[in-house]
């Protein structure tokens, strides 16, 4: 099975250990694009993934099936095919598999950076996340009724809680355009600790949140800091999906120079 992997092409390379991208859950590779561009005029060398069934990978078929092990399996197909250990960056459902994969396979990742990532005793479903992936055909209904707006429409939602009031309706209609389908399975999969706590960390591990972020809220980030007995930080950004939002350059900025020490 191929998975698109997409990279830039810095000049000068800066980093011994290059960067590694893996989206969140509907994404794929293209949401990085903007990250890659940044990074290449800095000298860092880095790359975007996409997992089975989104973007450009294959596996279309198997998505609707497809497991936190299966998304485990595509993550170290492709680290094992780097000439370098990567650091890997997991965005929301991203790092939920990111956390995962550190049970048995440590020994091939640099570094995890966990960016407005699912927090590590899994998703509360009494959140906005939690209500979206145990209940995905009630999510609408629910949160009209939790922010008491019957005629909220899914359009608004995305942009006030995912993505950005400052996004366009036709800006939106593209977006949702690329978004990919999700498995059914990794729902249920999402809703439970993504390591057992005997499972201990012997790589460096950031976990970094997003100011705007309305779904990864600082107590949820704060949760994953002590699982991992480390700080949080935070950057900038408008939305859970900072990296395609219209201020995308001043959260890179801030995750470029968080990244710099690890990069040798």
């Amino acid at each position: 099975m191929k998975l698109e992997l997409i990279q830039n092409h810095p000049l000068h390379i800066i980093n011994r250990y290059p960067l590694l991208f893996l989206h969140g859950a509907a994404g794929a590779a293209w949401n990085f694009k903007g990250y890659l561009d940044y990074l290449e005029t800095q000298g860092v060398f880095a790359y975007a993934m996409s997992l089975r069934g989104h973007g450009l990978s294959d596996g279309e078929d198997l998505v609707d099936h497809a497991t936190m092990d299966d998304y485990v399996y595509d993550l170290i197909h492709v680290v094992e095919q780097l000439e370098e250990k990567p650091i890997v960056i997991g965005h929301s459902m991203g790092g939920a598999i990111l956390q995962r994969s550190l049970k048995d396979h440590q020994e091939l990742i640099h570094a995890a950076v966990l960016l407005s990532s699912a927090n590590a005793n899994g998703i509360d479903p009494n959140t906005p996340l939690g209500i979206f992936f145990s209940q995905g055909t009630q999510f609408l209904r629910d949160m009209r009724q939790t922010l008491n707006e019957p005629k909220l429409g899914i359009d608004e939602l995305l942009r006030r809680y995912v993505l950005s009031s400052k996004i366009t309706e036709e800006e939106m209609k593209v977006l949702r355009s690329k978004l990919s389908k999700e498995s059914k399975v990794i729902k249920k999969d999402l809703l439970k600790p993504f390591l057992p706590l005997e499972v201990n960390i012997s790589i460096p591990i950031l976990v970094v949140g997003c100011l705007g972020d309305l779904i990864i809220t600082p107590d949820k980030l704060e949760e994953t800091a002590h699982r991992y007995q480390t700080i949080v930080h935070m950057i900038p950004g408008e939305s859970h999906f900072l990296m395609i939002d219209k201020n995308y350059l001043e959260s890179i900025q801030a995750l470029n120079g968080l990244l710099r020490p690890l990069y040798l």
